[in-house]
């Protein structure tokens, strides 16, 4: 999270010289929001996230847009990222959409790691997509598409074998 508050707040023209920063975890963040002891947090996690509900339903909380220009820079300087709504009523009290980013969950191997270990991961994954789909609200989007779509590093060989047998093409830089 450290390095995604400092790409945005950075194209936005704030430093952390301006700012009071503090270095917490995900849940202590959220405790602080909810006591008042800070002001505001960067969460990057999939939404719908059960902290946000329960912060919009005990204490109200303002989902800041990241649009125009700003989201447009950023996703320019740090192909990383890539444009993202989150619908109305997606939290209690947010009655417009959202204009966000958004970040992709990267599964990252050394170049050396054995092909068929790395086939197999894959594989393991994208087999077995509809089963971690029906645990976890965001899983939905495991495609073969969006673990594709935008990646500027190069695929490992074993995960690019496991694309190529379901009809994709990726970068292995070979």
């Amino acid at each position: 999270m450290y390095y995604n508050a400092v790409d945005v707040l950075t194209a936005a023209g704030i430093t952390l010289e301006d700012i009071k920063p503090q270095y917490q975890s995900f849940e202590d963040s959220k405790e602080a929001l909810k006591d008042g002891k800070i002001q505001a947090a960067f969460i990057v996690a999939g939404a719908p996230t059960t902290a946000i509900t329960e912060l919009a339903t005990t204490n109200g909380v303002y989902l800041v847009n990241i649009d125009g220009d700003l989201r447009d820079a950023i996703i320019k300087e740090h192909s990383y990222y890539s444009a993202l709504q989150i619908p109305a009523d997606t939290y209690p009290g947010q009655t417009e959409p959202v204009e966000t980013l958004t970040v992709k969950a990267t599964v990252i191997v050394d170049a050396d790691l054995d092909e068929n270990t790395v086939y197999n991961m894959t594989a393991a994954i994208f087999d077995h997509a509809d089963e971690i789909a029906a645990e976890n609200a965001k899983g939905n989007e495991l495609t073969l598409d969006n673990a594709t779509s935008g990646m500027t590093v190069p695929f490992h060989k074993g995960a690019a074998r496991y694309y190529k047998e379901h009809g994709m093409n990726v970068d292995t830089q070979e």
